[in-house]
């Protein structure tokens, strides 16, 4: 009877620390956690966007055989939003702030551009921009 009530003590703890670990991880959308290297190809675009955890971000942008570089800085809004500073290589048909007619950014001398974060399975990160009727969704990479 002690053996069996020590197993289910056993049990309730280790599933305890185990939902722990999985929510540390699936609720971590601080700079440290989202940092990395996103990229996104297909046909004749391709996007490698390097996040770095000081809030910098460097680009690299492909299309049709011609590349585009950029650094620009990046920060958090909210849970999984993201805004880009208007040095981000602007994507087909991504929109930023300042394309939204009538709204306070619409003056901005050097547009911002969002992005949201989302977990693939709850722990893995992935980008989604805003590009009009094209959603362009940018993969963290496991390995640089």
């Amino acid at each position: 009877m002690l053996k069996r009530l020590g197993y289910v003590v056993g049990s309730l703890i280790l599933g305890f620390a185990a939902f722990w670990i999985w929510y540390c991880i699936a609720a971590n959308y601080d700079y440290d956690a989202l940092a990395g290297t996103y990229s996104y190809s297909k046909s004749n675009l391709a996007v490698v966007l390097v996040l770095k955890a000081d809030q910098t971000f460097a680009e690299e942008l492909t299309t049709n055989g011609q590349n585009k570089y950029a650094n620009g800085t990046w920060r958090r809004i909210g849970e999984g939003g993201a805004v880009f500073s208007g040095d981000f290589l602007r994507l087909p048909g991504q929109r930023s702030y300042a394309d939204s007619p009538g709204s306070e950014e619409a003056s901005w001398e050097h547009p911002e551009f969002s992005g949201h974060f989302e977990k693939i399975w709850t722990v893995y990160p992935k980008l989604s921009l805003d590009a009009g009727s094209n959603e362009i969704v940018l993969q963290k990479r496991f390995f640089r």
